[in-house]
């Protein structure tokens, strides 16, 4: 966990190789006044990225939280946030908090996290890609929205000077419950694949699309030589603007059931400052 100088973000790892960022404006302006909205913005070297559930996230009383899903692996990472009044006029900005990102566990190669919908992510087993290109010349590529999406992903253009990852990936199924479950995350929207350093299949991390999946399983029942192989082609990183706060594995059904009764879940959540700190 680590603090940035003014008090304004708290950062730290969460599950799912991603970073929890809490906001306390008021560590900053402690009478005042209150941001309506935060923007949040990821620092690597000198590489900036809006952060998807802060892009804004509001934040009354100055408190709020937000979790980027997306942090490059294994990586110092820095944080920003921008304060903005009601009426969008920026007020004030944070010092920078920065952490180390999780990596990929012993047992896998790649974690390929569903971007939408990032409590499907989870760390798969790859082997090499099968027909791998990456693509030169005049192509345009129009991806789908996710099945009861209205999310309308921009239109990827490869050309001389950007070259896009075409290919097949292939991976590793132990049971038919693992089949369902990367099934459902191939299904979700759009992909993210980032492979841990010692793997060879991907070399920096892609936004994938998934043009087609297919079963590979040896004969008779056993699923610990099961693959499934997946075309994809890299698209752009979908725009991160009013997306919503997406925290896997918690959900107020989950907070609420902590409690016995609804007065104590209020007691407990009865500041903006208590409702802002997240899971």
């Amino acid at each position: 966990m680590a603090v940035s100088s003014d008090g304004v973000l708290t950062v730290e790892t969460r599950p799912y190789a991603a970073v929890g960022i809490t906001i306390n404006w008021r560590a900053k302006w402690p009478s005042g006044p209150d941001p309506w909205t935060t923007v949040v913005t990821r620092v690597v070297g000198t590489k900036t990225a809006r952060v998807r559930s802060a892009h804004p996230v509001y934040t009354p009383g100055g408190y709020g939280y937000a979790q980027d899903n997306e942090p490059p692996l294994s990586t110092s990472v820095s944080y920003r946030a921008d304060a903005y009044s009601g009426a969008g006029v920026l007020m004030g900005s944070s010092t920078t908090a920065t952490v180390t990102t999780a990596g990929v566990s012993a047992s896998a190669d790649a974690w390929l996290k569903g971007v939408d919908n990032p409590h499907l992510s989870r760390e798969v087993i790859l082997a090499a890609p099968l027909g791998e290109s990456w693509d030169q010349g005049a192509e345009v590529f129009y991806p789908q929205p996710a099945a009861g999406s209205s999310v309308a992903y921009p239109v990827v253009w490869q050309s001389a000077a950007q070259t896009a990852f075409r290919g097949r990936l292939r991976l590793r199924v132990g049971s038919s419950a693992e089949w369902d479950a990367l099934y459902a995350l191939l299904g979700s929207g759009v992909l993210l694949l980032q492979a841990s350093s010692s793997c060879a299949v991907a070399s920096r991390d892609l936004y994938l699309r998934r043009l087609g999946a297919q079963r590979d399983q040896p004969g008779g029942t056993a699923w610990t030589l099961g693959w499934i192989e997946v075309d994809v082609i890299e698209v752009d990183r979908p725009a991160t603007t009013g997306s919503p706060l997406m925290v896997p594995g918690w959900s107020h059904d989950i907070r609420d059931a902590a409690y016995a009764t609804y007065t104590l879940a209020d007691a407990a959540y009865g500041t903006y400052n208590a409702l802002a700190k997240g899971p």
